[in-house]
């Protein structure tokens, strides 16, 4: 997992910056795997949490999307909500 962004930087501040991730996996995002991950997001958004839990976004990246040419299943949480690329 590689952190990147304000949070990197030193100067993250809730309502300003977010906690910007990547995770890279071995291979594609399974549905059960990516169902998973949809869940364990919903209540890190609902703020019960607190606020920094609430600035978590991100990409689950299998390794070989890495090379911007390759396709695959990731799941990428914003902000707002969530994606994954079925063929991305």
């Amino acid at each position: 997992m590689i952190l990147y962004g304000s949070v990197g930087l030193g100067d993250l501040a809730p309502g300003y910056g977010d906690l910007d991730f990547v995770a890279i996996t071995d291979g594609d995002i399974a549905d059960d795997r990516r169902e998973a991950l949809i869940e364990a997001r919903r209540p890190l958004r609902s703020g019960t949490s607190g606020d920094y839990a609430r600035m978590i976004e991100g990409a689950f990246l299998p390794r070989h999307m890495t090379c911007p040419q390759s396709v695959g299943r990731s799941v990428w949480w914003g902000t707002s909500c969530f994606r994954h690329n079925g063929i991305a």
